[in-house]
């Protein structure tokens, strides 16, 4: 087999390095706590916060933002509002971010990005 063809077949096997799956990040995400007909706290000043805490404890943030959970839920004043910080920390970090109450991104949960309010 030629150098350019063991390379193709290598290429094709996916073929990523440790580093890039670190480069990568792992998503975690933790609630922001905002309620209904309370107090908004989704807002940039609190993600400063969640993520300043993040990095004091050693974990290295990559990106940060607000999200929601995406589930429906019923309009009730009082109750959780499915509002969340959203967080890409690298692979190396993901414990350490877990011991501070973040909660990784299970396969088929949306917790999609929106504007801190």
């Amino acid at each position: 087999m030629t150098p350019w063809g063991l390379a193709l077949l290598l290429s094709a096997c996916g073929g990523g390095s440790r580093a890039d799956a670190e480069a990568a990040g792992v998503v975690l995400w933790r609630s922001s706590g905002s309620l209904q007909c309370e107090a908004e706290l989704t807002t940039q000043a609190r993600l400063d916060e969640a993520v300043a805490a993040l990095k004091t404890a050693g974990v290295t943030v990559q990106s940060a933002q607000c999200a929601q959970d995406g589930r429906m839920r019923a309009a009730v004043c009082g109750t959780d509002k499915g509002e969340a910080w959203r967080v890409t920390v690298a692979a190396a970090a993901v414990d350490q971010a877990l011991t501070q109450g973040w909660r990784r991104v299970e396969p088929g949960q949306e917790i999609t990005p929106m504007a801190c309010r």
